[in-house]
This record gives structure tokens, C-alpha cells and sequence, in this order.
């Protein structure tokens, strides 16, 4: 299975914990939009030991090239990730900075209740190939947090969704 849609079903923390101890090695999209997940759900998908985007751990911030991104366009990763709707907060977003997704192109975490402090747990993350960021109507941006997605810490970004933020 490459794509996955469970949006709007309450799967709550003890389903995405079941959620993610299945062996998803071949998932490239991703839709948990509106499940109910939470912090507890969210540490379970991050800590998922069988997820594609666990199979090479890619820390570094600049984009992976030669070897490394070969080895990385041969197998199949999450790229999409759908997490808008699901109550997460300040504690989820470090939880997401942790997870390694050497892959995700996109990632949409809209809808959520994070603090201000939320947006540098983003802007931390080693999602070297991301392109599009949705974190409309959170309020987890400052303004020192716009002007590092301004100097382009993610180098391919091209789409960033803040409706309603609290920077702007």
C-alpha cells in the first residue's frame, strides 16, 4: 500500500499506537487529519520503528546529495503527511522535530492548538526535501521564527499556509 487515508476517524492515541507498530514500509502518503491522535498518538508515530521514513536516519540540515540521495530516491518513503486537526500542541510539535523524514515533501499540521515556542521545534526538523509547510490557523509562530522561515532554513521550501497565525 503506498497511500493511506484515515481522516476523520477517532482512532485516538491507542489506535495510532496500533497504527504505528504496522510494517508500512512501501507508505508514501499519509492522511491522519481529524483521528483524535494527540501528544500520545503523535510520540507513537514519531517513535515507529518499521515506518519508511525510519529506514535511513538523515539528521543533517542540508540537503542530501550523491550517494545519500541516491540511496534515498531508490526506496519508497513517507512523503506526505496529513496531521491537521488533531489537538496537538507545543509538546507534539518537539515530538515531530524528532521524527527522521529524510523524505516528506509535505506536511500539513493546520488546525492544532501549539503555543508561540511550537515554530522552532519546526524550523529545527531535518526534513531536508521539504517543499510545502501548512500550519494555517495554529498560532505557533513569532516574529522571530517568520524571519528564519524568511532566510530560508529549509532550502527547496517553496509553499509555507500561515492564515491566521499569530505573526502575522
Amino acid at each position: 500500500m503506498k497511500h493511506l487515508v484515515l481522516s476523520g476517524n477517532r482512532l485516538a492515541a491507542p489506535g495510532t499506537r496500533a497504527l504505528a507498530n504496522g510494517p508500512w514500509n512501501q507508505l508514501q502518503s499519509l492522511d491522519l487529519s481529524s483521528i483524535h491522535c494527540g501528544n500520545e498518538g503523535t510520540q507513537a508515530l514519531c517513535a515507529a520503528k518499521d515506518w519508511p521514513h525510519q529506514a535511513e536516519s538523515s539528521r543533517q540540515q542540508n540537503r542530501p546529495s550523491g550517494a545519500a540521495a541516491l540511496q534515498l530516491s531508490k526506496r519508497p518513503k513517507l512523503q506526505t503527511l496529513d496531521l491537521s486537526q488533531n489537538y496537538l500542541d507545543t509538546e507534539s510539535f518537539w515530538w515531530l522535530n524528532r521524527a527522521s523524514w529524510p523524505a516528506l515533501v509535505s506536511l500539513n499540521l493546520s488546525r492544532n492548538i501549539p503555543d508561540s515556542g511550537s515554530g522552532q521545534a519546526l524550523l529545527s526538523a531535518a526534513w531536508p526535501w521539504l517543499t510545502h509547510l501548512n500550519i494555517s490557523h495554529c498560532d505557533c509562530l513569532e516574529t522571530r521564527t517568520m524571519a528564519d522561515f524568511s532566510k530560508g532554513r529549509w532550502a527547496l521550501i517553496n509553499s509555507v499556509a500561515l492564515l491566521n497565525s499569530a505573526a502575522l
